[in-house]
């Protein structure tokens, strides 16, 4: 693990208002087969919401550099990921490295799909929670386009 992950978290540009954080396990690809079969289908629904930067809060960031986990990525897409997520311990360890980055970062509202329902307090509204076998197929990625439309319509109109 690179210890500088642990301590910090990255962020290479100011950041938008707003921010989706991004698991890889069970959302990218099924459980933890690193094939990253959905994420085509993840950059092309991400493509119509162009105001929405993107975070990685998936174990990934523990391992590799920030650099490196970009490379996973479309070159057209890659200016959307912004940064990575601090690694916290305890309970509910992901919504609190989420809102860690958030408090930091100036980012007034978040949502994150994951597959770790067990990582998020129980009920937390801003969570897209996928199956881990499923990731991202097509009703994942109906879910993720639902989500992201409610809730663009709801910062634009107060609704």
């Amino acid at each position: 693990m690179n210890p500088i992950h642990r301590l910090l978290p990255i962020c290479i540009r100011r950041p938008k208002p707003f921010a989706l954080f991004l698991d890889f396990d069970g959302v990218l690809h099924p459980s933890q087969s690193a094939t990253f079969r959905y994420l085509p289908a993840f950059e092309a629904t991400l493509r119509g919401y162009p105001d929405i930067d993107i975070v990685i809060s998936s174990n990934w960031r523990e391992g590799e550099p920030f650099d490196e986990l970009l490379d996973y990525f479309s070159a057209g897409f890659r200016d959307r990921l912004i940064g990575a997520t601090v690694v916290l311990p305890g309970p509910y360890a992901r919504q609190r490295e989420i809102e860690a980055f958030c408090r930091t970062f100036g980012i007034e509202r978040w949502l994150a799909i994951d597959d770790g329902e067990s990582l998020f307090v129980p009920g937390c509204p801003q969570l897209i929670l996928l199956s881990r076998t499923e990731a991202l197929d097509d009703i994942g990625r109906m879910r993720l386009a639902d989500r992201l439309a409610a809730w663009t319509h709801s910062l634009w109109t107060g609704a």
